[in-house]
């Protein structure tokens, strides 16, 4: 089973910122602090948490090709035989959501919240290697976009990761691990509003320095972002508005206008279902005929979408070029970028894998990322940094012919991952060294400040 242990539990088991950053931080209110009417739990040394192995080292098993069914029958035995430890549901509900079983995902995924909100990740080895610092990464219920996969930056590292569930309606566990530094790890979504909201006010009393606020995460919708960097010089966001269903039926029809539902646009536009993720219901839009097309195609629970206007990001060669990129601590690392020849593009369907001069040419970007690409967008990159404020942010971007930053989509939870083979993308391996070490030299850094400073 690769090197997956499945023997690896005992059965016993924005404007807050500045708010803060503007406080007295010799001004402390205790660990168990009244914030917004609820309770902080105190934190408790050596407490004892049940352990999981974690989407992070999941997915690696899966990627790798490991026997799945054999791993999910073995979570299944494990839950009867001990039915009150949580662990063995929570991955094997994190199985689910990678084979894509997504109603008996959350229907496990429940079952294990119920019985802990507090999990300690201790990734494929099967147990927790020596620590020098501990994360406590905050998150919401929900599949892998619901929040960031810290999983897949810390496994193997020196820094210790555990997990609190955040669920709407219950409470806090009665106590906190001991932890270095907290992490918002929520991204943002309409069903993620309310843990959000929860946590902006429980964090300004948290005992301990915190990662990513919860107020700048709520900017990242793709209509918020597209409000924030409206008519920037540096930074092309295509228009975007929020739209029923009906009004997109009135547009098909000719009872309004494209002009009334995206104002400047014109054909073709770009649709896509609210909460969709991974280009999942995508489409490019022609005109009236089209759309008449795309909505018969569409589950009727779809109900509301995302219009927006369509930015022809080819480079002179014709092909497209997709960059993912995280900011970490302000400063900008490539994670991957995608070539196509069709400008709906994501890593797994661009044919990176079969093409080695597509290879050859993401191997370049990444070695002349700083000097190149990261310099050409320093402005746009730093107008990021300063109008988000978060302390980890990822992006899917490209280059517009008139040289700037084509911003498609900005959030928290978009994979940022060392999964690829070595032996086909050999490059990857020296790139991605760099963007976790600096990520554990943010925790690092975060560690010895002032809670909320």
């Amino acid at each position: 089973m690769s090197s997956l242990s499945i023997g690896y539990l005992s059965p016993d088991v924005g404007r807050a910122r500045r708010e803060w950053e503007e406080a007295d931080p010799r001004i402390r209110r205790p660990a168990d602090a009244v914030a917004g009417g609820e309770w902080i739990p105190p934190i408790e040394s050596g407490l004892e948490i049940p352990n999981i192995l974690g989407n992070g080292a999941l997915m690696k098993f899966t990627h790798d090709g490991g026997d799945v069914d054999k791993v999910l029958q073995w979570c299944c035995e494990q839950a009867r035989r001990f039915p009150k430890d949580p662990s063995y549901l929570l991955d094997f509900a994190f199985l689910q959501m990678i084979m894509q079983r997504t109603d008996e995902a959350y229907r496990v995924q429940a079952r294990a919240l119920e019985l802990s909100h507090l999990f300690r990740v201790v990734g494929a080895r099967g147990e927790e290697a020596a620590t020098r610092r501990r994360v406590l990464a905050l998150v919401a219920p929900g599949d892998f976009m619901n929040n960031a996969q810290l999983e897949l930056i810390l496994d193997g590292s020196d820094i210790g990761l555990d997990v609190l569930y955040i669920i709407p309606g219950k409470p806090l566990p009665p106590a906190l691990p001991e932890h270095d530094v907290a992490f918002c790890a929520v991204n943002e979504s309409d069903e993620n509003m309310p843990v959000l909201e929860r946590l902006s006010r429980l964090l300004p009393a948290w005992p301990r320095p915190v990662l990513n606020l919860p107020d700048t995460i709520a900017y990242l919708s793709r209509d918020g972002i597209a409000s924030l960097f409206e008519g920037d010089p540096d930074i092309c966001v295509p228009r975007v508005r929020r739209v029923a269903r009906s009004d997109l039926r009135r547009l098909a029809v000719g009872n309004v206008h494209l002009d009334d539902l995206l104002p400047g646009a014109a054909f073709p536009v770009l649709a896509r279902p609210v909460g969709t993720h991974g280009g999942k219901s995508l489409e490019k839009i022609d005109g009236p005929d089209a759309l008449t097309n795309y909505l018969a195609d569409l589950p009727i629970d779809k109900d509301e979408f995302f219009l927006s206007s369509f930015v022809d990001y080819r480079s002179p060669d014709g092909l497209f070029r997709k960059y993912r990129i995280a900011l970490i601590d302000g400063v900008a690392f490539l994670c991957h970028m995608a070539l196509s020849e069709e400008w709906k593009i994501h890593y797994v369907n661009a044919g990176m894998a079969e093409s080695a001069a597509k290879r050859a040419d993401e191997a370049r970007a990444m070695a002349t990322f700083d000097q190149d690409f990261a310099r050409r967008h320093g402005a746009a990159f730093a107008k990021l940094n300063e109008r988000l404020r978060l302390d980890f942010l990822t992006i899917d971007c490209g280059e517009s012919p008139d040289g700037r930053l084509v911003l498609f989509e900005a959030e928290t939870a978009m994979l940022v991952h060392n999964l690829d083979s070595p032996t086909v993308y050999p490059y990857k391996q020296t790139q991605m060294a760099k963007v976790f070490t600096a990520f554990r030299a943010m925790i690092d850094k975060a560690a010895v400040r002032q809670p909320q400073q």
